[in-house]
């Protein structure tokens, strides 16, 4: 386990104005708490946070190896409620975009997944931690090199839940792919979900019923994307499969169950031509009907990237904006029927991405991300924790 070799250097910043069009949201500018970059000389990023037990955070993403600019590895960071390191870790063979999904362990542990890269083929990994650091236990899952794992749950049984995508039937169009694995990591069943274009899942929940309901995308004729949800019983027989047009080349990222039995989902889309991506948040009935939906749009283009739970009935989601004013991360909250409550953003002396968000802790959230380092063109990890004001 690797300790301390790449000190925190805390950065407390003030955010920008907003430039978004929203419907009747707080715009006021803000001023964020504890902002922090992790990392050497290269390339270092977050893709996964989750908050722990203990009031701490634990980032999964990517770290330039042993100083090679050129190189990178999985990397793990976990850190106390105010973002102090406790220990890190690096997982080697991983593919370049490292840690994929992060979700805790019933034990006080992690689970993590990236791609293993061996003989520069990729197989998907999942990999236990121990709640000190150590590597418990590691399993791979896929035969072919584009197959990949996007979202991860612990299940009752013990067991996991995972959805992604593989290119087990082609190797020319990917499926949506759900595994369900038993508490030995072993496969209880699988299933190959799509048709003969480019399909992925992207987030998966649990239903109350003891099933699961899976996000993602799925490409029609003609090239046009349209978002994908489908739920599946335990066994993992299909109980409903939908595709929902929310405009042109249309991505759900994320699914939360609500508090009633309904979902809550995430997506990204693009406007006519290609132009102005932008974020959208929306309900799914049991059904996977469409209910509410709520839309954000930027003077650019902006892509969602996590979404958790804020409080019962809430929701509070993670993006990143590139505009006249450059990269910056994007934490917005939403009322259990789509209200829209306030909009932050994060943009400090270099570009700033956030790429994921945590469930809303007691005293504010936090997001996670990748940051340049003041005045120089490393990327670093960037964490920043919001306190309650």
């Amino acid at each position: 386990m690797r300790r301390a070799k790449y000190p925190s250097k805390i950065v407390l910043a003030a955010c920008c104005a907003l430039a978004f069009v929203t419907e009747g949201a707080s715009q006021a500018p803000i001023k964020s708490d504890i902002e922090l970059h992790f990392g050497g000389l290269g390339t270092d990023g977050a893709n996964a946070i989750v908050a722990l037990s203990d009031g701490g955070f634990a980032l999964g993403g990517w770290k330039t190896r042993d100083g090679n600019t050129e190189l990178t590895e999985g990397w793990v960071l976990r850190v106390d409620a105010r973002g102090g390191y406790v220990w890190d870790i690096p997982l080697p063979n991983s593919a370049p975009y490292g840690i994929t999904a992060l979700s805790p362990a019933f034990d006080s542990g992690l689970l993590v997944i990236d791609g293993e890269n061996v003989n520069s083929k990729g197989t998907t990994r999942l990999s236990k931690l121990s709640p000190e650091g150590s590597i418990e236990w590691q399993r791979t899952y896929g035969n072919t090199e584009g197959d990949a794992l996007a979202s991860i749950r612990p299940t009752f049984d013990g067991g996991f839940i995972i959805a992604g995508k593989t290119y087990y039937r082609t190797a020319g169009d990917s499926d949506g792919w759900v595994l369900k694995l038993d508490r030995n990591q072993d496969i209880e069943w699988f299933r190959v979900l799509g048709d003969q274009h480019e399909d992925s899942l992207e987030g998966i929940s649990l239903s109350t019923d003891g099933g699961f309901v899976a996000v993602g995308w799925t490409t029609q004729p003609g090239d046009i994307v349209l978002g994908w949800a489908l739920k599946l019983d335990s066994t993992g027989a299909t109980e409903w499969n939908v595709n929902h047009n929310l405009g042109p080349y249309t991505e759900f990222h994320g699914i939360l169950p609500a508090h009633d039995g309904s979902f809550v989902y995430s997506a990204s889309k693009e406007g006519d031509l290609g132009t102005r991506r932008s974020i959208v948040i929306g309900g799914l009935t049991r059904d996977g009907a469409l209910t509410w939906q709520q839309g954000i749009n930027a003077d650019g283009n902006a892509t969602v990237t996590g979404i958790a739970h804020a409080a019962t009935g809430s929701f509070i989601i993670s993006a990143y904006i590139e505009d006249a004013e450059g990269q910056a991360g994007l934490a917005a909250g939403f009322g259990d029927s789509g209200s829209l409550e306030f909009i932050h953003r994060y943009s400090g002396a270099g570009d700033q991405r956030a790429l994921a968000i945590t469930a809303k802790t007691p005293n504010g959230y936090a997001i996670a991300g990748s940051s340049q380092r003041i005045r120089t063109l490393d990327q670093d990890m960037w964490l920043l924790i919001r306190q309650k004001q």
